[in-house]
């Protein structure tokens, strides 16, 4: 009989070893010595960071960001062996990861550029980068979640052309000038920042008359007709020629592209 009390307090202990939390164990890379290198890209790697910590080098690394919270903080390391445009991507994180991209070492570190959840940099051939991955809304107890890094060459920038036509149209009364033309964007987001600034002057009597305008259009390969009314902005436009200038932005995911035009055009009416 009196092993059964016995028995009992052995299973109990049993049941509470098997209902204690499994603690997740601190990642390789949570120092700046245990850094993953990266032999190559395009690279992907998730690993669970809630138990990665935060130290001295973690801090001056993030220092010239500015005054952003750091905690759990991770390490990688890539040496490209040519000059490329690279992009990361955190979006896949499930909570709110950061990176920061550094030359140098502890104590020497200069940094290249901190951002979240995307973004990129230029690296250059045998040039080693360190770039530290951190959560930027840590409160000091290691938040971290589950990290979804992905390391990739960044795609061109959108390629643009831009052409003015020859002959614009205005408005007597009040002087407002139309000015047209055609832009071509590929490579770039379809509705992304994709925008024309125009400028334009024109002699009248005595009077330089200028004036500003701008158009959008669409990165979608095909070409497309714009047009812009321009506003003098000391005075009137009136028939006759004018000189037209124009300069088309469209970026992408990483870069922006740009094409410029002028020529001299004629109002009419």
């Amino acid at each position: 009989m009196k092993r059964i009390p016995l028995l009992i307090s052995i299973v109990a202990m049993l049941s509470l070893g098997l209902a204690a939390p499994v603690l997740a164990a601190s990642p390789g890379n949570d120092l700046y010595g245990g850094r993953t290198i990266v032999g190559s890209i395009p690279f992907a790697d998730s690993i669970d960071t809630t138990e990665a910590t935060t130290d001295a080098t973690d801090l001056e690394a993030i220092g010239p960001c500015g005054p952003v919270p750091t905690d759990a903080s991770v390490w990688y390391e890539f040496t490209p062996s040519a000059d490329m445009q690279v992009q990361i991507d955190l979006q896949g994180s499930d909570y709110s990861a950061a990176f920061a991209v550094l030359t140098g070492s502890p104590g020497s570190f200069s940094l290249e550029t901190c951002g979240a959840p995307y973004g990129g940099f230029f690296a250059g051939g045998e040039t080693t980068y360190t770039i530290m991955i951190f959560d930027y809304q840590g409160d000091g107890g290691g938040n971290g979640g589950n990290l979804s890094l992905v390391l990739d060459v960044a795609p061109p920038a959108p390629v643009v052309d831009l052409t003015i036509n020859r002959v614009g149209s205005f408005v007597a009364k009040t002087g407002i000038a139309t000015v047209r033309g055609t832009v071509t964007c590929t490579g770039g987001e379809e509705f992304g920042k994709n925008f024309i600034e125009i400028s334009m002057s024109q002699t009248v009597g005595r009077l330089i008359i200028s004036g500003y305008g701008w158009a959008e259009f669409t990165c979608d390969g095909t070409i497309q007709n714009w047009s812009a009314e321009i506003l003098g902005q000391n005075g009137k436009f009136a028939g006759g020629k004018a000189t037209v200038w124009a300069n088309a932005y469209a970026c992408g995911s990483f870069d922006c592209g740009f094409a410029e035009a002028s020529r001299a055009i004629t109002l009419k009416r």
